[in-house]
């Protein structure tokens, strides 16, 4: 369906995540960035992921939600990369739509034109609800693809336009139109060795010697005010590499870092929106906003300002002492197998609430696969058999008190049998260039199509 020769697609190898939190739009959004963030840190740039799609039980979310970089009105932080859905593709046919039109938006899509149930029963727009349609929509009141299409898995293999509804639309029997499709295949996402956008106004790093990360993420509410951020702060050896995740420069609001002397490390202007994607309309919610600034000394980070119009909204500073802690359980030599419950022990001097991000490892700490991230309890109960079988197996904790962080990892590898369960791991990982979800080609021919039934979820 998509404009690229295949689609790559399939679970990361982690078990499902246990969901902790508020469970709001922004907040899944953005835990789902520093998630795909702490995937990126030990794994080959060019294995990285195009997109990272979560799946949360339809109970909880009903429909889904995207990220575009494209539309700085829009809530979100404007990565471009994550989405989510709420409705499970083994348990309903409306899983793989809800994918493909998410990750469409990401890829520059808006919504086609789309009637009413009660105008088309193939529909499910209701009566009175908004879309945002896509104003260069050239098909006059019609959601229909307009021209035939070809799907070799399908008996017969000829998709009729006036049986078929164009993905941006809100109607079944999904393919895609030939103004969605250039809207894809145009996509700055999908170009050839695409280049990410620079930080805008950037100050000259300080030659410290030394280079890490900085994360740094929060809320704009619609009034203006800024929550308090939260900080992650790495050095370079924590990870075999860096990933820089910022949205598209802006002039809404500017983000700087800043040393002890007052000297900028880091200066980054954004902007924030509260549209929501589909309707258009304003949302009620705060907007996330996420940043992981590279190649600055993270230790001599002393002061972190948020500020619109030049006017300061918010400062932090780190506390005193950085946090504690110690892997207890699993700490080598172990056999896992089955649910385990992994524990550590945490500490910190100034009395800050601390959260933890937990990551595993197959290979005794050459590439590390996230397992939890912000958790609020020194303590994870994790399904072994959906990890990868090794005899390398190593767990880290990283300890953040909102500001400072520490690491610690398992001291020596532990052992994990191998389960009827465990998924396949593939490689390279997530690539929107590459097995086939509708539309065959040569990269396709003796792969195996999307099967619904095996698609498997990120966020439970």
């Amino acid at each position: 369906m998509y404009p690229v020769p295949g689609v790559e697609y399939y679970r990361l190898p982690v078990p499902d995540m246990t969901w902790q939190g508020e469970l709001s739009k922004g907040e899944v959004l953005r835990q789902l960035l520093h998630t795909y963030w702490l995937y990126t840190q030990s794994q080959p740039a060019e294995t990285w992921p195009d997109q990272l799609f979560g799946w949360l039980p339809q109970q909880f979310y009903n429909g889904g939600a995207s990220d575009p970089a494209w539309c700085p009105s829009c809530a979100g932080p404007h990565s471009g990369r994550v989405a989510f859905g709420g409705l499970r593709p083994e348990q309903d046919i409306g899983g793989p739509r809800v994918l493909v039109h998410e990750i469409a938006h990401n890829l520059g899509a808006q919504h086609a034109w789309s009637p009413t149930q009660q105008e088309d029963a193939a529909c499910f727009k209701a009566e009175g609800a908004d879309i945002w349609v896509d104003p260069d929509w050239p098909y006059l009141q019609t959601p229909h693809t307009q021209e035939v299409g070809i799907d070799l898995y399908s008996n017969p293999p000829i998709v009729y336009p006036s049986s078929a509804y164009d993905v941006m639309a809100y109607c079944t029997q999904p393919w895609i139109s030939p103004h969605t499709y250039h809207k894809i295949f145009n996509s700055p996402l999908l170009q050839p060795n695409p280049i990410a956008a620079p930080l805008t106004s950037v100050q000259p790093p300080v030659e410290s010697g030394q280079s890490g990360v900085l994360l740094v993420s929060g809320f704009i509410n619609p009034d203006g005010s800024v929550t308090e951020p939260e900080v992650l702060r790495l050095e370079s050896s924590s990870f075999s590499s860096t990933a820089g995740l910022n949205p598209p420069p802006g002039d809404d609001y500017c983000l700087d870092v800043q040393a002890g002397d007052q000297t900028t490390l880091a200066h980054h202007c954004f902007d924030v929106g509260f549209a929501d994607v589909e309707t258009g309309l304003p949302s009620s919610e705060p907007s996330p906003f996420f940043f992981t600034l590279t190649q600055i000394d993270p230790n001599a980070a002393a002061k972190i300002t948020v500020s619109k119009n030049d006017a300061p909204l918010l400062t932090l500073t780190p506390s005193n002492h950085a946090p504690s802690v110690t892997v207890l359980s699993p700490n080598g030599g172990e056999t896992l197998a089955g649910p385990q419950t992994i524990t550590w022990a945490a500490a910190d001097a100034d009395g800050d609430a601390l959260f933890f991000d937990l990551l595993f490892s197959a290979d005794q700490g050459q590439t590390w696969l996230p397992l939890a991230a912000r958790l609020g309890q020194a303590s994870y109960t994790v399904d072994t058999a959906q990890l990868p079988p090794t005899h390398d197996g190593l767990i880290r904790v990283i300890a953040s008190d909102g500001f400072n962080a520490t690491l610690d990892a398992s001291d020596a590898p532990s052992r994990l049998g191998r389960s009827a369960r465990l998924s396949k791991i593939v490689k390279p990982p997530i690539n929107l260039s590459r097995p086939c979800l509708s539309q065959p080609d040569s990269a396709c021919r003796g792969r195996q199509p999307f099967n619904p039934a095996k698609v498997s979820r990120l966020l439970s």
